[in-house]
Formats: C-alpha cells, structure tokens, sequence
C-alpha cells in the first residue's frame, strides 16, 4: 500500500472530477501534484480544463481511470485509459468520484471557481498536550514539556514555531504557487492559537 492522496477539482461545493495518486499522500509530495495541476488550469482559463488536467495527466502515464473511459465527452478527443497510479486516476462520473474518494488516506482540494487550493495532508494537535498523547501511551510516560518540545520540536515553546500559512487553508492560486520549497521543509507549524501543524 502506498500514502494514497485523493485530489478533488471542484466548482464551489460539487465535485467535478478527482485524481487519485498512490505515493502521494505525503505533504511535500502533495505540494508538487497540486502545483503542477493549478499550473494546468492556469495555463487553461477560459477552456475545458478537466480535459486539459486528463491529456496532461495522460503524457506520463496517468489520465482518466478505466472505468470512466466509455464516459469522455465526444469534444475532449481520444482518451488512452491511465496506465499508472502513480500518475493520476482521474474520475469524471460521481461514482468513480466516490470510488476514488474510498481509498484516500490524505485529501486536497482545488477550486477552480474561487481559484484556491486546501491542501489536508498534515497532522493536527489542538495542543500541546494532545501531540504528547500521541506520541505516548499514558501520561505517566511523558518527558518534561520543555524537553520534549526541543527534542521533538526543535524548539523552547510553540510559538517559536512558523506560522501555519497553508496546511488545512483556502489559499489563492498565486499564493500557494508563490510559497517557497525552503517554507516547505518544516515539519511543524503554530496555528493562531498554539495548536501544532505537523507535515507528513
């Protein structure tokens, strides 16, 4: 099994289309697909840009999942059924939108009205407290806070930590495209209230 990510295209609340991708489940692995795929949609305004998303997924060996083949519009041309799961299945009918949408382990979603991307693979800890429970079995087992925050964490106190300016946001094209690798690289992130973002 891989870390299965689950993107879906939508236009306000209805889900037009999604691709399923089978190592992708990662966050900066995520950041790479979503990039490529607004970069499509930019690159198509004003066109069909589910059928530009299927011929670009289709060149390195993804494209529309087998089953939806008989189900391409007549305008969008030939389509090949995708050969790889590591490139994209994308799904164009509700029930192999529902399909793929079973086999997600992390989810992101585009909107191509709003023109915004939310990218959901991360983990989320309301605080400090509730990432130790994770860690350990009871709290008889925790370390010093302070400890665990600098040999975890890296740091003295959560604050010290980046904001969190993407994970579980509706950020604008430009902006999510405009993030840098190196904001990328962190592990964890502070939201406004302490809670505690952490990539996966």
């Amino acid at each position: 099994m891989g870390q299965r990510l689950v993107v879906n295209i939508t236009e306000g609340s209805d889900i037009l289309a999604n691709i399923y991708y089978h190592w992708s489940g990662y966050t900066s692995c995520s950041v790479v697909v979503l990039k490529l795929l607004v970069e499509i949609i930019q690159k198509n305004k004003g066109g069909n840009i589910l059928c530009a998303i299927a011929k670009e997924l289709e060149k390195s060996g993804g494209g529309i999942i087998q089953d939806d083949i008989k189900n391409v519009p007549e305008d969008w041309g030939m389509m090949m059924p995708a050969r790889d799961r590591n490139e994209g299945l994308m799904a164009i009918t509700e029930p192999e939108i529902s399909h793929n949408n079973q086999w997600a382990e992390e989810v992101a979603f585009i909107n191509i009205v709003d023109g915004t991307v939310c990218n959901e693979t991360y983990n989320y800890y309301e605080d400090l407290d509730q990432m130790m429970g994770h860690y350990y079995f009871s709290p008889e087992d925790y370390p010093p806070k302070s400890e665990f925050l600098k040999e975890e964490l890296g740091v003295d106190d959560v604050e010290e930590l980046p904001l969190n300016e993407f994970l579980g946001k509706e950020i604008a094209f430009e902006d999510f495209l405009n993030i840098t690798d190196d904001y990328y690289q962190n592990e964890f992130f502070r939201g406004d209230n302490l809670e505690i973002y952490q990539t996966i």
